[in-house]
């Protein structure tokens, strides 16, 4: 099951698809596998340190930090930000990303996409570098007017890429004025499966 993290970016994608047509260009954008701050170290996943990305990226179920959360702010050491904008919720040992951030991905290190924050402070995202630049170079080559791709790890509901593009240029506000709903869409894409297996026919009425 998707960790707190997981489950509201999941929540945003699925409302950027509604809203638009799948048309947001989120050049690198997913949520954390791995908050590092500075001396504490919450690993989210108990499988493994998956891909990342800078700025959107889920996360899994925390460890016990090897530090004191009190240390992070002097002020309120339950957010965290960058360039003095809250961006992490700290709940308990679970951090939460705050809704208003989109973050997008340009740094990577390591191999991984990474936010740093204000105070030293780094987040490592589960976007994959590699396939997330797969996907837009796939987009670009074939002139998509209008294109998202979106993938998930079954495994534990971690985003791993998250593109989308208008006529390949980036456009930030497209969601507030696509023209086609994204989620009808999925509409085909489901009552073929279903008919596929066999589970209704073209005389169901659903």
């Amino acid at each position: 099951m998707p960790d707190p993290i997981s489950r509201a970016l999941l929540s945003r994608i699925f409302i950027l698809l509604l809203l638009s047509a799948g048309l947001y260009h989120l050049p690198q954008a997913i949520r954390s596998s791995n908050l590092q701050i500075s001396n504490l170290t919450f690993s989210f996943n108990n499988d493994a340190k998956a891909a990342s990305n800078d700025q959107l990226s889920p996360a899994s179920l925390p460890v016990e930090p090897s530090g004191s959360l009190s240390s992070i702010f002097d002020g309120d050491p339950s957010f965290l930000t960058r360039n003095g904008v809250p961006v992490i919720r700290m709940n308990g040992t679970q951090p939460l990303l705050l809704k208003g951030f989109l973050p997008h991905f340009s740094t990577i290190e390591n191999g991984r996409y990474v936010t740093h924050l204000d105070g030293g402070y780094t987040v490592v995202w589960t976007v994959d570098p590699t396939l997330q630049e797969r996907t837009g170079r796939y987009i670009r080559a074939h002139r998509v007017p209008y294109g998202v791709f979106v993938a998930a790890n079954p495994k534990n509901g971690r985003l791993i890429a998250f593109w989308g593009s208008r006529f390949n240029e980036f456009d930030p506000g497209l969601l507030l004025r696509a023209t086609y709903p994204a989620a009808s869409l999925f509409k085909i894409i489901t009552a073929t499966d279903a008919l596929s297996h066999n589970r209704i026919t073209p005389n169901t009425r659903i």
